[in-house]
């Protein structure tokens, strides 16, 4: 009988986290598993058009305020109901998922548990939660850190054991992330953007941590300065009003920024741009730096989380302060850059990204700690 592993993701719109979880499905052998996703209807349908052997089922219906036993008497039922082999819970700030959950699995699978952990998380203000949170620990058989970051986090602050977090890197398909002088000047002309103009792009959600307004800002003093720019936000989310009136103030140089919305795939848009810029107040491992990287783009990126372990200041991109301050000066420095320099930064993030980020070495990684086995793909495809 094939092994059976159910994977949990509690959200409600696509993100890094959410392409990480695609990635591993898109590299099991199907042959020797049945695999199952748990999660909320909003993203049900999302996994459900990867057209993979992957069945997929909605979370039971608890939320952050229901109580200790509520919350396990709901999660065994739905474990005892899909009989899981091994469960493996997808974490945002140590909050997706709490204890009762993890008990829960961990007495259906008799201790087949494992956690990835996407972020830093905070320290909770509350005794009781941070107790609970440091059990998580206990209660899985493998913790996953998506950086080094991460895990420092889980160890000096949630006062994790460090010999039970192991750091697994996710990665970029750098053979589909690549320059496309065709696709940049198709898609500039599809929105009348001039060859010569300097695009500066963000790929994020819009949730309030990403900090877009900072960008927004930013962009503001360097549309004042030159005409030859425009800005492209490549996301949705609950800011989204909130930053399109920080847009509209902007006035006659509120044209120079484009909306996007919700992009399922951002890898043209990343081909026709020249600067990257990640403007977050917190990251685990931001993939969709490393898709900007690999591209051959100019990343001016927050120093939070992991991005100090992508981007080393000067060589391959930029690193700076948390603030509209810093994102405009990393952004000039980017803008400053002889034709040479900006050659030889974009070569060294794209060997970077090979190879400490290639997407292939490290997911076949992490598979191997859950105990899969990854699918062999023909001819290197």
């Amino acid at each position: 009988m094939k092994k059976k592993y159910l994977f949990l993701i509690d959200g409600e719109r696509m993100g890094g986290g959410e392409r990480h979880q695609i990635d591993y499905f898109e590299s099991i052998d199907y042959k020797k598993y049945v695999v199952c996703l748990g999660t909320r209807k909003k993203l049900a349908g999302i996994f459900e058009a990867l057209e993979l052997p992957l069945e997929v089922v909605v979370l039971p219906d608890v939320g952050a305020g229901d109580g200790f036993w509520l919350k396990f008497k709901e999660y065994f039922k739905f474990f005892r109901f899909h009989q899981p082999d091994y469960v493996v819970f997808n974490q945002y700030w140590l909050k997706s998922f709490s204890l009762p959950e993890l008990m829960a699995a961990s007495l259906i699978t008799r201790g087949h548990v494992a956690m990835i952990i996407h972020d830093c998380p905070p320290v909770s203000s509350s005794k009781r939660e941070r107790f609970f949170q440091r059990m998580l620990c206990y209660t899985a058989q493998q913790t996953v850190a998506v950086s080094n970051t991460v895990k420092e986090t889980l160890v000096k602050l949630h006062r994790f054991p460090g010999s039970r977090v192991k750091v697994v890197y996710h990665g970029v398909d750098v053979d589909k992330f690549c320059p496309s002088p065709q696709q940049r000047a198709r898609v500039r002309r599809q929105y009348v953007i001039s060859d010569a103009d300097i695009v500066i792009i963000s790929t994020a959600s819009f949730w309030p941590w990403k900090r877009l307004d900072r960008l927004i800002d930013a962009f503001a003093v360097l549309a004042r300065e030159r005409d030859d720019i425009q800005l492209v936000l490549a996301g949705d989310g609950p800011e989204r009003e909130k930053l399109c009136q920080r847009a509209e103030a902007l006035g006659p140089n509120a044209r120079k920024i484009k909306f996007l919305g919700y992009q399922k795939e951002v890898l043209h848009y990343l081909q026709m741009s020249d600067i990257f810029t990640l403007t977050s107040d917190t990251e685990g491992l931001p993939i969709a730096c490393l898709e900007a990287m690999s591209c051959g783009l100019i990343s001016v990126v927050t120093d939070c989380g992991g991005c100090a372990e992508i981007v080393k200041n000067g060589y391959n991109g930029f690193l700076v302060e948390k603030s509209a301050v810093g994102l405009l000066a990393g952004i000039n420095k980017a803008l400053g850059l002889t034709v040479e320099a900006k050659r030889q930064l974009r070569e060294n993030a794209f060997q970077d990204t090979r190879r400490r980020f290639n997407l292939k070495s490290n997911i076949h990684t992490g598979l191997g700690l859950f105990g899969l086995t990854p699918l062999e793909k023909k001819n290197g495809n």
